[in-house]
């Protein structure tokens, strides 16, 4: 459970850093922003990489929330 945890929080963490760097552009700004693009696709990586590392206890802990 303590490494859910963990993962938990890197996905809030990289979540938080993808709302930062886009908060304050429009879409067509950050169609043009290739830094900002890479970053953000960075993130939705680690994202992705801390959800599948998720234990089976915790989808089935929480299989009902949305």
């Amino acid at each position: 459970m303590r490494r859910d945890l963990l993962f938990l929080k890197d996905i809030i963490n990289s979540m938080n850093k993808i709302f930062n760097y886009i908060e304050k552009m429009t879409k067509e700004d950050f169609k043009k922003d290739d830094l900002t693009i890479d970053a953000v696709l960075r993130n939705i990586e680690i994202i992705g990489e801390a959800a599948n590392k998720l234990s089976k206890e915790i989808y089935e802990e929480n299989e009902n929330e949305e």
